[in-house]
């Protein structure tokens, strides 16, 4: 006989019931407090999300679909208050003793990231507002090709409307620009001419001038509305206020920006670094310590730039002797390394797909070697592509994109055959193990295939730590035997010595007051690299102060974290239980990942002294 069916309510209040009963009561308020919290740190990055049309356009969300974001600095003391009011709530809210181990670890990792967001607030009429890099006016036309996609009549409409509601944001950009020109923050004038020219870019071509050939937003417009499915009619129409609006508003918007820039030269000087803002060195010093998530000073940075640019040198002329070049000159070996046809495949497709051939072999030869270093490995496969025609030109010369976190849709190692003769065959494989296993792709999936019950978590990053690890796996393949061509292993040192060149030219510029020519012939005398790339290395580091010390900065951490578990647990070390450490908690700080490993050795030796049962 059948029994009678308890409803459904009833059976979850059963449930419920009976975990209290045998769950801990320390246990159950752990967990709550900590499903607490998780909810908490979310919530704040949703009013953060409901503020900012354009995340929601990344994400595919049409819910603000023609509105730009509010980029004045009453929309960011706005935004501020949200963090200083979440800050508060944090530490009032929430019992840190009551919270589980990973439930700690987002509490710290969230103050912090609170901590930062309000620290460069109190510089917010320091930073450059936009830069030859970046912008409104760059990232503005990208978010409507890249992200704004037009699935129905309102999606095109939308689109025209943020054409002519470019000149608010641009209004906004004026506004913050004489805000801070007024404290005598300005761009140096070399790099306002590259805005200008950037700016001007945008608007060359069809309907903005006589050109044979259409602008690029006019052309994305043209192309999302044809394959929109719409009438005759609604597609003429559509297409005639999009040109509207980008003669009409789009054009004057860019002018008016652009007359505002040649205007603001008259102000500038080819000064470079940020120490001659007012407070200028505590600023350059807060930018130092989130950059590379640590609290050593620009001396330091600079010393141990200094001195790993030495270090690699030495290695350098180790790898001269090796191959028995005739010259003791390194200078005379970068530019065999530079001008020598061995090492570079042709520019044809032949060349560029044995190159895409040759990443795909170094990716298999290492995937086959992951188990002996790591214990959890991605489940996301990692594919490689060659950068797509319509980006070529202007992307890097490799990176990485994601896959998904379950591992649905592959990570792709992208690498540009544009110009093969900027893809020196030696530097591929360290390229390789970068950007794809055991770098980015293998850290980065496994982070965002992990489960710690927070969106936040999966979403934080800090570059010292990213980008540490990336260039930490560079040497990791060297360890287990990889780089068996001598000149490969030239390409892995010439990277890493540009990472230690990056720590003396950033404190350089920003600290110790270096030119921008004395920079750039620090770079021409110390590494291969051709003038042009220093050139353009030199600008970036002085419009994006400390970012580049972080790869560097996080490297070195590893390596000093590992020596130690290696010297206090000696036999009882294991680098891939070291590994799982590392990549297990996702993207942290230094500082708090210094402590995660301290932990594992405290836990290893415990169990190593621990009585037999």
């Amino acid at each position: 006989m059948r029994g009678k069916r308890i409803p459904i309510t009833l059976s979850i209040i059963i449930v419920l019931s009976l975990a209290l009963i045998t769950t801990p009561p320390a246990e159950a308020q752990t967990s709550q407090q900590t499903a607490q919290l998780n909810s908490f740190v979310d919530n704040v990055l949703y009013q953060l999300y409901l503020r900012s049309p354009i995340d929601q356009a990344c994400w595919g969300d049409r819910s603000h679909y023609d509105e730009w974001d509010d980029i004045s600095e009453e929309a960011e003391t706005v935004e501020a208050q949200i963090w200083s009011d979440a800050l508060n709530s944090l530490r009032n809210d929430f019992d840190y003793n009551l919270l589980d181990y990973q439930g700690k670890l987002t509490y710290r990792l969230f103050e912090q990231h609170a901590g930062k967001q309000l620290s460069h607030y109190d510089y917010r009429h320091h930073k450059y507002h936009l830069t030859h890099r970046d912008g409104p006016h760059m990232y503005l036309p990208q978010v409507l090709t890249d992200a704004h996609t037009i699935l129905n009549y309102a999606d095109a409409t939308a689109y025209i409307t943020r054409l002519r509601r470019i000149d608010d944001v641009f209004d906004q950009l004026i506004t913050r620009l004489e805000t801070s020109a007024a404290m005598g923050v300005i761009l140096p004038t070399f790099i306002i001419s590259q805005v200008i020219t950037s700016a001007q870019n945008v608007i060359k071509g069809r309907p903005f001038d006589n050109s044979a050939e259409d602008n690029f937003i006019f052309t994305d417009f043209n192309n999302k509305v044809n394959a929109a499915g719409f009438s005759a009619s609604q597609r003429n129409t559509l297409i005639a206020d999009a040109q509207d609006a980008l003669v009409n508003d789009v054009k004057p918007a860019y002018e008016k920006l652009i007359s505002y820039l040649q205007g603001l030269q008259n102000q500038a000087s080819d000064e470079v670094g940020v120490w001659q803002f007012p407070d200028g060195g505590a600023y350059y010093k807060m930018l130092l310590k989130y950059r590379t998530t640590t609290n050593l000073t620009p001396s330091q940075v600079h010393r141990r730039g200094v001195k790993n640019v030495r270090k690699t040198h030495r290695e350098m002329k180790e790898i001269m002797q090796q191959v028995n070049f005739e010259s003791d000159d390194l200078q005379d070996f970068f530019e065999f390394m530079r001008t020598g046809k061995r090492f570079y495949y042709k520019n044809t497709n032949a060349g560029r797909n044995k190159f895409l051939k040759k990443a795909e072999d170094i990716l298999e030869n290492m995937e086959a070697r992951l188990p002996e270093m790591f214990i959890t490995l991605p489940r996301a496969d990692l594919i490689v592509k060659a950068v797509e025609p319509f980006r070529e030109e202007t992307a890097g010369i490799a990176f990485y994109q994601r896959g998904s976190s379950d591992g649905s849709r592959p990570g792709v190692f992208y690498v540009n055959t544009y110009d093969m003769s900027n893809q020196p065959v030696y530097e591929l494989e360290a390229l390789a193990y970068h950007e794809g296993i055991p770098g980015h792709h293998l850290q980065i999936s496994i982070a965002q295939e992990r489960n710690f019950g927070s969106i936040f978590r999966s979403s934080v990053g800090h570059t010292g730590y990213i980008e540490g690890w990336a260039l930490y796996t560079e040497q990791l393949a060297k360890e287990i035997g990889m780089y068996q061509d001598p000149y490969s292993d030239f390409g892995r040192l010439s990277m890493q010595l540009w990472r230690a060149c990056r720590l003396v030219v950033d404190t350089g510029i920003h600290y110790k007051r270096w030119t921008r020519q004395e920079a750039i012939d620090y770079l021409l005398e110390t590494t291969p690299a051709p003038e042009g790339e220093c050139v353009q290395a030199v600008d970036r580091y002085i419009v994006m102060p400390a970012q580049a010390t972080a790869y560097m900065i996080g490297k070195l951490k590893i390596l000093k974290l590992r020596d130690t578990a290696q010297k206090r647990l000696g036999g009882a070390f294991d680098l891939r239980e070291f590994h799982e450490v590392l990549l297990t908690n996702g993207s942290v700080p230094l500082d708090i990942l210094e402590e995660l490993i301290n932990d594992w050795i405290a836990q290893k030796l415990t169990q190593a002294f621990a009585p037999a049962a």
